[in-house]
């Protein structure tokens, strides 16, 4: 669970997380800090196809390929959530190419973003910092373009 010092990030991150998944819309919430959505969402036990997933990683490749958790494969959209630092970016989204679960976005408490087959794009950021900065900390093409946008405070 969250420090108590984390707890603003992490319900950036939770809000940011809830926006994911429709009212009435059907989740899946996998182990650790997925589990925080569960007041939040309707969830369910055993997923439906045009359920969406949450799940906790702390490792991503480039290519959006999580191997360090688990989603039912009869679930096509999987959303990430990491509870990681910015200064710890390179560790999180790094050359982790093997096999895993492929996610369509990846939520932290400092930017939220895609994956794409040139790599990973940001689409949020938090107040005060810019692509540019979490780029300085990436040895691969950061992606982000003029739609960027501000992740807002919960």
């Amino acid at each position: 669970m969250p420090s108590p010092s984390s707890e603003p990030d992490v319900a950036r991150m939770l809000a940011r997380a809830v926006r994911e998944c429709p009212p009435g819309h059907d989740a899946w919430l996998g182990q650790g800090i997925a589990q925080l959505l569960s007041p939040e969402l309707t969830h369910q036990r055993t997923p439906s196809p045009g359920a969406i997933a949450f799940v906790e990683t702390s490792r991503v490749s480039p290519a959006g390929l999580a191997a360090d958790c688990a989603a039912p494969q009869t679930i096509r959209t999987v959303i990430g959530l990491s509870n990681a630092a910015i200064d710890s970016i390179g560790d999180l989204i790094g050359a982790h190419d093997r096999a895993g679960v492929g996610l369509r976005r990846l939520i932290c408490p400092f930017a939220v973003f895609e994956f794409g087959v040139s790599g990973p794009i940001v689409r949020e950021v938090a107040r005060g910092i810019t692509a540019a900065d979490l780029q300085a900390r990436l040895s691969f093409p950061l992606w982000a373009g003029p739609d960027l946008q501000e992740l807002m405070a919960p």
